[in-house]
């Protein structure tokens, strides 16, 4: 079975990111991850024999609308985010431990000291 995949994520501010897809085994897996905001146009492509496919449809996630009127009543108002650094200390107490879980046990089949251990993530 022949079939073309891709996804086209139009966000608020315009990027385009482009999502294609191969097959695997019995499935088809993108070959990118979808950041946030999840807020955006999708536009999804398919080709299967000599047909194609489209749809396009908004994913809304996190988006609202509060009518003017409303906003002012309640003081609402919004600006544009800016980066900045922020420059606060705080105090905490306590004892920092490793997990339980996280703590593994390890042992020699040899009689002898275990100077090092090369481990990864995972």
């Amino acid at each position: 079975m022949k079939v073309t995949l891709n996804i086209i994520l139009t966000r608020l501010d315009g990027t385009q990111n482009e999502i294609n897809f191969a097959p695997q085994k019995d499935f088809l897996r993108g070959d990118s991850l979808i950041y946030e905001p999840h807020s955006l146009v999708i536009l999804v492509v398919a080709h299967y024999r000599s047909t194609s496919h489209r749809w396009q449809y908004d994913s809304f996630e996190s988006r609202t609308q509060i009518n003017a009127d409303l906003a002012k009543t309640l003081a609402i108002e919004t600006a544009i985010a800016q980066p900045k650094i922020l420059k606060r200390t705080i105090s905490a107490y306590g004892k920092l431990t490793t997990h339980p879980e996280s703590i593994r046990e390890i042992r020699s089949p040899f009689e002898g000291t275990i100077k090092s251990v090369k481990v990864s993530l995972g």
